[in-house]
């Protein structure tokens, strides 16, 4: 749904980056464009940015045909897992679970995880959450 509207759209993933400048956003971000954009302009509805390159495939939750998209999850190349909220019809609100989840670096604003490897080394022996 986008403005409230049911709306087909695809979701096209980053990939790997041949740089080593942290300027470089090649590989670092997901997009959801429309399928059908009512004028060149409209094509693009949300961009999301991740620190590291984007290398596992989008899924969609739920992914049954016909069905409103409530989130998508997807990981990098460091192993992380990200979970971005695609529901409801404001797109400003798609993101990270909590819009606190995420992190501005010079003027754009990076999704958080919600499980990387590092949370794994620094717990031991202590029982996580399951998501």
């Amino acid at each position: 749904m986008i403005d409230n509207v049911p709306t087909p759209v695809a979701i096209l993933s980053g990939g790997l980056s041949d740089s080593s400048d942290s300027n470089n956003h090649i590989g670092k971000a997901l997009y959801i464009v429309r399928l059908f954009p009512n004028k060149p302009e409209d094509l693009l509805v949300k961009t999301f940015y991740f620190e590291n390159e984007i290398t596992g495939a989008p899924e969609v939750y739920p992914n049954t045909f016909n069905s409103t998209a409530q989130h998508i999850y997807v990981g990098d190349r460091n192993g992380a897992l990200y979970r971005l909220q695609v529901k409801g019809g404001d797109v400003s609100k798609w993101g990270s679970q909590n819009v606190k989840d995420s992190k501005i670096i010079s003027g754009l604003n990076y999704e958080l995880p919600v499980f990387s490897p590092e949370f794994i080394q620094n717990m031991g022996n202590k029982a996580y959450e399951q998501i």
